[in-house]
């Protein structure tokens, strides 16, 4: 089992919860962890412990900024195989079989929420990514990719809100706390550069309201993942903007 415990005060993650906020609290920590040359610890090589989803998300952004890490070949073609089959499983679990789109747990609700896809999607995208890297066959993991991308923007897309929303399990548009979930896609790159600019002058808005900005703010770690989506998008102006208004609120 990792251990996500990362030194210099990060906290202690529950590597069980699968809801869309603990994943990318696991996201930013692997990032973090790699920003910062720690090593994957020692017990995970060759481990007989199965791994959880959180543990595969903070894996992938380890290897995504670290370029695979110490040391490189068959250890870690054994961890991306773990990797790989939680993320089957996990899939077999909540994603919905006509759309791809996953479900979570919000409130003691089965939602379809944005971060939830943007995260799934991004992991779809890195094990892709890695898979070709490693030569193996990945045809499946993009065709997952594609199809979640559409559905997405089908299904959750708001043109009237200019943003991603969330919806209940019978498709119908529900309210849930935390604003910067609705832009989490631009991380995860599902909108196209006329949505994406959309979504830059709804945000823009948005924040001239104290209550939004409060609501906004209070979830750092996806904020800063928004603050990324937006580079990706070269709206650097805007995510210069974000990421020094996020340190003077949260001190990230």
């Amino acid at each position: 089992m990792i251990n996500l415990l990362v030194e210099n005060g990060e906290p202690m993650l529950d590597t069980n919860s699968t809801t869309a906020s603990n994943l990318l609290a696991c996201v930013a920590a692997g990032k973090r962890a790699a920003a910062v040359s720690k090593t994957i610890p020692e017990k995970v090589k060759g481990s007989d412990t199965r791994i959880t989803l959180c543990e595969a998300a903070f894996l992938l952004a380890y290897w995504q900024e670290n370029k695979w890490g110490e040391p490189h070949g068959a250890v870690s073609k054994e961890i991306f195989q773990d990797v790989l089959l939680v993320m089957e499983q996990h899939a077999a679990q909540w994603e919905d079989e006509f759309t791809g789109l996953l479900k979570y747990e919000e409130g003691g609700l089965q939602v379809f929420s944005p971060d939830g896809q943007a995260i799934w999607g991004w992991m779809l995208e890195r094990v892709a990514a890695l898979g070709e890297t490693l030569q193996w066959e990945v045809v499946d993991w993009v065709n997952r990719l594609e199809l979640l991308v559409y559905e997405c923007n089908a299904q959750l897309w708001d043109e009237t809100e200019a943003c991603y929303i969330a919806k209940s399990e019978a498709w119908v548009p529900i309210a849930l706390p935390g604003e910067a979930r609705k832009w989490m896609p631009l991380w995860a790159g599902f909108p196209d550069q006329d949505q994406a600019e959309e979504m830059l002058v709804k945000l823009e808005t948005s924040l001239k309201n104290e209550a939004f900005c409060a609501d906004f703010f209070a979830h750092p770690d996806r904020v800063l993942l928004v603050i990324d989506g937006m580079r990706q998008y070269e709206m650097h102006a805007m995510a210069d903007s974000l990421e020094a208004r996020c340190k003077s609120i949260v001190g990230v």
